[in-house]
């Protein structure tokens, strides 16, 4: 286990609006390490609490703020733009980053300078994307303190853009599997508190509490008949780790694959049914699948990881709306967990997790521009263990290009699409 810093920190998170609230809706967000429990809550928060179940050394401070898109908006705490709805967006997408070896061995953290090169590569990518995701396995974290320490490397610009994130495996269970699980697991409780997603839970809630805190882990595990049954029974409500939401001219469905199909049919058909609606309005151009598992393992339920969830799509189990986008090549999607950054399916599917893990040696970051009508994924390798190291030389392109695609030229082009 890890000790807590002496001294009281905070970071921002700016998420974006589920898709069922008015466009422009933004979830604002203080996440603080502190001892002293919060006070009530004042503007732009409507809710205040210390985590419960799981982190219980930070707090969260939360709310909902409707903003104009296409302009700055003061929101108290920070300036936030959203880009407005129909208008191309330029992304970065990270999977399973990490930089320590506390509780699973970040292997190659030394070699590639993770710890350092990671944030200050977010920071300077800041000035140029709308906004960033991680798609799970959030620094590799049991108790909140290696997240909190990256996100304090962060600048407000960068804590200012819209994120997204969705849980993996790790942020579920420290050590990746139910097979090795405990009590003392987060069973999703940490990342859900920390990373504050505007989720279907917060649409479903009756009050100004963002999250379905219905599954106490430790009550699951002083009256279930054997530890087995605990360890499945634990996991956080699904409600907190699944939602849909826009952000320009790209939809976003994320869910993730801890869960049965039975438990998430409704919610991914509903979803695609939104997405569905909102290409033909002209309102999205690209919808993306986004989940961390890439195959069923480590906890994955059957056909939940990304993949699998395609191929449902294309199989009909979602209905005909996720079908026809899928069929004019609308849906893609992403996903994490192997520790490499590689085409799943050309033209359809990826992989972006190659930030310091064990498995194909990479550290890389992808880009996604959805601007001039077209669909442009790019992958910057920086660095491999081959001996590949250009780190220094795309920073420094990335710096000083007043447009990501100057720099290009240390890219592999992954998709460049029409979009319609």
């Amino acid at each position: 286990f890890l000790s807590s810093s002496s001294s009281e920190s905070s970071s921002i998170r700016i998420t974006p609006g589920h898709a069922e609230r008015s466009y422009g809706t933004i979830r604002v967000s203080r996440i603080s390490m502190t001892t002293e429990d919060p006070d009530k809550p004042s503007a732009p928060f409507d809710y205040a609490s210390r985590f419960l179940y799981r982190w219980t050394d930070f707090v969260v401070e939360t709310g909902l703020i409707e903003v104009t898109p296409g302009t700055s908006t003061d929101v108290g705490i920070t300036k936030v733009t959203v880009p407005k709805q129909g208008q191309g967006i330029t992304a970065l997408w990270i999977a399973d980053p990490c930089f320590s070896s506390a509780y699973v061995s970040c292997i190659y953290a030394d070699l590639f300078q993770t710890s350092t090169r990671t944030p200050a590569l977010v920071n300077t990518l800041s000035t140029h994307f709308d906004h960033w995701a991680i798609w799970g396995d959030n620094f590799y974290d049991f108790e909140g303190y290696l997240t909190n320490e990256f996100f304090a490397k962060l600048s407000k610009q960068t804590q200012s853009r819209l994120f997204l994130a969705t849980s993996g495996n790790h942020d579920y269970w420290i050590d990746g599997s139910t097979d090795v699980a405990t009590q003392h697991d987060q069973y999703g409780n940490g990342f859900m508190q920390f990373y504050a997603m505007d989720a279907t839970s917060a649409l479903e809630s009756t009050s100004n509490v963002a999250w379905d805190f219905s599954v106490n882990p430790d009550s699951v595990f002083a009256v279930a008949d054997n530890k087995t049954a605990a360890i499945n029974q634990a996991k956080a409500a699904i409600s907190n780790f699944v939602f849909w939401t826009q952000i320009g001219n790209l939809g976003y469905i994320v869910f993730s694959s801890a869960y049965s199909w039975d438990e998430s049919k409704e919610y991914m058909t509903q979803a695609c049914a939104w997405a569905s609606e909102q290409v033909q309005a002209d309102s999205i151009q690209l919808v993306v699948l986004a989940a961390h598992w890439s195959g069923y393992n480590d906890g994955a339920k059957y056909n939940m990881d990304a993949p699998g969830m395609y191929q449902r799509v294309i199989n009909g189990d979602l209905g005909d709306a996720c079908l026809h986008l899928a069929e004019n090549g609308v849906l893609k999607f992403i996903e994490g967990h192997t520790h490499c950054n590689a085409i799943v399916e050309e033209q359809t599917g990826w992989m972006v997790a190659a930030q310091g893990m064990s498995g194909c040696g990479q550290y890389a970051f992808s880009w996604l521009d959805t601007r001039n009508d077209r669909a442009i994924l790019l992958n910057f390798p920086l660095q491999n263990i081959d001996g590949l190291d250009q780190y220094d030389e795309v920073y420094d392109c990335i710096t000083s290009a007043s447009d990501i695609m100057d720099c290009a030229s240390f890219a592999t082009v992954w998709l460049n699409q029409t979009l319609i």
